[in-house]
């Protein structure tokens, strides 16, 4: 496990779509241990960041895939359940070990048809934590589902959780 920290704005989101090959030449301004304006704060950026976006390199990761939970959560059309395998093969114990390490089984119980209960994105039937939990509860089911997840890569997953659930969440991710 790799973790990277560091103060708002300098780069991490960037760094993982670097390594989602997602960063273009466009997006990103090179600097090295200097600061810019953030606005109302300056912002430090790392004072390494070696982007290539044209490099494609066809070794090992191109057979593998790579599960990416971002900032920004999508509730798709469909059942909470559909929203969670996203297309993958049903597995009963898996979907139930993700429901629970990612918070969401009470939250099951309390919609008018469990996991069945459709979502879209302006429903209002989740709330924002939900919603996060929920992309979690996706990205960890996916990444367990299969033999070929290479990397998995969390994009400030506890950004909007009290204590309690982050370190809930954290102990059942880690279990696995």
């Amino acid at each position: 496990m790799v973790v990277v920290v560091g103060p708002e704005g300098c780069g991490k989101s960037s760094l993982l779509f670097a390594i989602l090959g997602e960063l273009s030449e466009e997006s990103v301004t090179k600097r090295t241990g200097t600061t810019i304006d953030g606005g109302d704060k300056d912002v430090q950026l790392p004072s390494v960041m070696v982007l290539d976006p044209d490099h494609r390199d066809d070794g090992p990761m191109t057979a593998r895939r790579v599960v990416y939970f971002g900032q920004d959560q999508v509730v798709f059309n469909g059942s909470l359940r559909a929203c969670v395998t996203f297309g993958e093969l049903f597995d009963l114990d898996l979907y139930n070990a993700c429901l629970s390490a990612c918070q969401l089984l009470e939250v099951v119980k309390m919609l008018p048809h469990g996991d069945m209960t459709n979502l879209s994105e302006d429903d209002g039937v989740l709330s924002s934590s939900q919603r996060r939990c929920l992309g979690l509860a996706r990205c960890c089911y996916s990444a367990l589902c299969r033999d070929d997840v290479h990397l998995v890569l969390l994009d400030d997953p506890f950004s909007i959780f009290d204590r309690k659930v982050c370190f809930a969440i954290a102990m059942h991710q880690l279990a696995y």
